[in-house]
């Protein structure tokens, strides 16, 4: 704790340590090894006063230790040392508050998953302050895994076994039983059914599959459930997964796009991992058949075109009509180029999210200017997730600069996201809501939008292979020592006069086979391209992406060495 007397005469600050004791004690112990529940610091004018403690939740008061000074400050300082090696040095030049924002939002996301005593995942709340109601909300628990599914591979074998054992229910039970009763796992909510698989999916692709099959106990038998269940209620051709909940919000239509994108990515993996799942060959072509069907059933019935392009819509009906507009809690279309249904500047995708913030959404507020959580009353306001789909309304690098910005508006002091940032018709920042509570689906969503598409790292451990794909709208960017499989990598991008240069090092004990883009900004033309120094313009490739032009190049890069790709170009706009 850091206490700033930034005023121009000295003050006591009290500082208390509050327990719970119907639910168990409260130990701390400050730095300097006293154990009190309160204490006064005396802080200088213009000084800061910086205090430690340790604290231990027991039943039983004497089993609360005191540590001394040194102890706890060694103990902070691995913790700190700890979380640094797993994040790596990412420096943005120009950005730098997005830079420790992604790890603060992955710090968010880590602190709002619970644990029991013996490290076992048992849920998640909304974010990492405790809710008022004694609820696990599974469907922000897989948001919230996504960046443990970049970093922690701990916690993301943990929350993949959690929801393992809880997502795919046979039968509704409490309040929901008297919703529909006859409801099953697949039919209540589709993408939590999904999520488990899903989550294991994104977490192979970082750490490698063995990693996650051989640690994640419940997970093949709850994929081999689900490729049934999957099969045995698999849509008529043309048609999709029905789904009546998102999270604890109604999906829209009777048809929901993002669900079905969704269930689409848990086919896949099935699919892909059907030998560890335990699935027969037959099963694993069914599966993939039934993935592909799904894929042709979303473009035919979940994209229309209104006269500016095609573009996806919430939901559909069983009559044909589509659900206008953009749920502010649904992020499966925004993440749909984390799950390779999607490119990340499909037009598809981005009219659906800069759509979401017109008039043409029934649920965007033009006060608040955000998309609210589809009721109008005074206990809601603007949802973040939908400040997040933002991200995916960007057809360009520039056109980021103000989705990010917006989340940056809204992020508070300390760095957290809230839930419902403004009230209804509340335009002004100054004045936030900070409804419900921290949101850890936003920074968990975050953190996978961010690496993925925008500073556009992709690590695969079983093939040994990395993708830098940078789209981000900052003329410079490096990211030192980001862990990948037994050691590391650095990557990094630049502008610098006519040239734009992607590079990476590979700090692994591996070699790597390494696929550098390098884009070409608007209006320029490719005039020479460099593989590590040398002509490269006969084993590089220039490719298109929606309209953006990149260049290319392949390597096996073997440990300790670099790859550089170096595209000159007629100008470089500033």
């Amino acid at each position: 704790m850091v206490v700033d007397n930034s005023s121009d005469r000295d003050r006591d600050v009290s500082l208390a340590l509050i327990g719970d004791a119907t639910k168990g004690s409260l130990g701390a112990a400050w730095m300097d090894g006293v154990a009190e529940s309160q204490r006064t610091l005396s802080v200088p004018a213009g000084r800061l006063a910086v205090c430690a403690a340790e604290f231990a939740f027991e039943y039983q008061p004497e089993n609360v230790s005191t540590p001394d000074a040194e102890s706890l400050l060694e103990a902070v300082d691995r913790r700190i040392r700890c979380l640094s090696d797993r994040y790596g040095d990412l420096r943005i030049e120009g950005g730098g508050w997005f830079a420790d924002f992604l790890v603060r939002s992955a710090e968010l996301a880590r602190q709002s998953s619970l644990h029991a005593a013996d490290g076992s995942s048992i849920g998640s709340f909304w974010g990492s302050n405790a809710t008022p109601i004694p609820d696990v909300w599974t469907r922000d628990l897989f948001y919230t895994a996504m960046s443990s599914a970049q970093f922690d591979l701990d916690d993301a074998i943990g929350t993949i076994d959690f929801l393992a054992r809880t997502a795919l229910p046979r039968a509704p039970w409490g309040k929901e039983n008297e919703v529909d009763p006859r409801d099953d796992g697949l039919s209540h909510s589709l993408g939590n059914a999904a999520s488990a698989v899903a989550l294991a999916g994104l977490t192979a692709e970082t750490f490698g599959a063995d990693e996650v099959f051989t640690r994640a106990r419940h997970l093949r038998d709850h994929g081999d459930e689900l490729a049934w269940v999957l099969l045995g209620q698999r849509p008529a051709p043309g048609e999709l997964y029905p789904s009546h909940y998102i999270s604890d919000g109604p999906s829209r239509g009777d048809f929901h796009t993002g669900s079905n994108v969704l269930a689409w990515y848990a086919l896949t993996v099935l699919a892909r991992y059907a030998e560890r799942f335990g699935i027969d060959e037959s099963r694993a072509r069914d599966l993939s058949a039934v993935a592909a069907d799904l894929r042709e059933s979303l473009d035919r019935r979940c994209v229309v075109d209104e006269g500016t392009g095609r573009s996806f819509v919430e939901g559909v009906n069983r009559d044909g009509s589509v659900v206008a507009g953009h749920d502010g809690e649904e992020s499966d279309l925004t993440l749909a180029s984390s799950y390779g249904f999607a490119g990340r500047f499909d037009p598809r995708v981005v009219r659906h999210a800069q759509q979401a913030f017109t008039a043409a959404n029934p649920y965007y507020d033009e006060g608040a200017g955000g998309v609210t959580f589809w009721d109008w009353d005074d206990y809601n306001g603007v949802t973040f997730p939908a400040y997040i789909h933002k991200l995916a309304s960007a057809s360009s690098e520039a056109d980021l600069l103000s989705p990010l910005e917006d989340i940056r508006r809204l992020t508070d002091l300390d760095g957290s996201l809230w839930w419902w940032p403004l009230s209804h018709r509340n335009p002004d920042s100054s004045h936030v809501k900070r409804g419900l509570g921290k949101c850890g689906w936003c920074a968990g969503a975050f953190v996978q939008r961010f690496v993925h598409d925008i500073f556009g790292v992709r690590r695969h451990a079983d093939s040994k292979s990395v993708v830098f794909s940078p789209a981000m709208p900052w003329r410079s960017a490096r990211w030192d020592r980001l862990p990948f499989l037994t050691g590391s990598i650095d990557v990094a991008y630049d502008t610098i006069e006519h040239h734009v240069q992607t590079r990476l090092r590979n700090n692994a004990e591996s070699t790597l086979t390494v696929t550098l883009e390098a884009p070409v900004p608007v209006g320029c033309v490719v005039e020479d391209i460099r593989v590590n120094g040398e002509n490269g313009r006969y084993q590089s490739a220039i490719l298109d992406e929606f309209g953006r032009v990149v260049v290319r190049a392949v390597e096996d890069i073997e440990p300790g060495q670099d790859l550089v790709l170096d595209v000159r170009v007629s100008a470089v706009r500033n």
